[in-house]
C-alpha cells in the first residue's frame, strides 16, 4: 500500500503480517482474528473520505499526532491523540482520550462505548463508519 500524504500509513499496511496458511489464521493476528472477528473503519466525512483502515486487536490511536496509528494531521478538529479503538476480548470499544471536540457514537457523545457493525463514529468533525464481520 502506498503511504498517503502526511506520512501516515493505513493501519492495514503495518498489521497484515504474513499471509495466512490455507485454512488457518495468520501468525500473530491477535485475539480478534482468533475469535473470527474482522473490523475496519471507513472515513465517510473528512479529507480522506472513502479510505478504510483494518483494525488489529491491539489498541489503535486516532489523532493528528504522527505517532498515532491512524494519523490524520489534515483534520482540523481532531486532537493530537483524540480517541483509541481496542478489542476487549469480545468486541471493539472506542475511548475518548480527553479530546477537545469530543467523540460520538451514533450522535451520542461518549467517553467509552462498545462498537457494533454500522455504528457511526464522529471524532471532532471527522466521521467514520465502523464495520465488523464475524467469520
Amino acid at each position: 500500500m502506498d503511504t498517503p500524504p502526511g506520512g501516515s500509513r493505513p493501519v492495514a499496511a503495518r498489521d497484515r503480517g504474513p499471509a495466512a496458511p490455507a485454512g488457518g489464521t495468520r501468525a500473530g493476528a491477535g485475539p480478534a482474528a482468533q475469535t473470527g472477528l474482522v473490523a475496519w473503519l471507513v472515513m465517510t466525512r473528512g479529507a480522506r473520505r472513502g479510505q478504510d483502515w483494518r483494525l488489529p486487536s491491539r489498541a489503535v490511536r486516532i489523532g493528528k499526532a504522527p505517532d498515532c496509528e491512524i494519523a490524520l494531521p489534515e483534520e482540523g478538529y481532531l486532537s493530537a491523540h483524540h480517541a483509541e479503538l481496542a478489542f476487549d476480548g469480545t468486541r471493539f470499544v472506542v475511548r475518548d482520550l480527553g479530546s477537545t471536540n469530543g467523540t460520538a457514537v451514533n450522535d451520542r457523545r461518549v467517553e467509552v462505548s462498545p462498537l457494533e457493525d454500522g455504528d457511526r463514529l464522529v471524532l471532532g468533525l471527522t466521521q467514520f463508519v465502523f464495520k465488523c464481520l464475524r467469520l
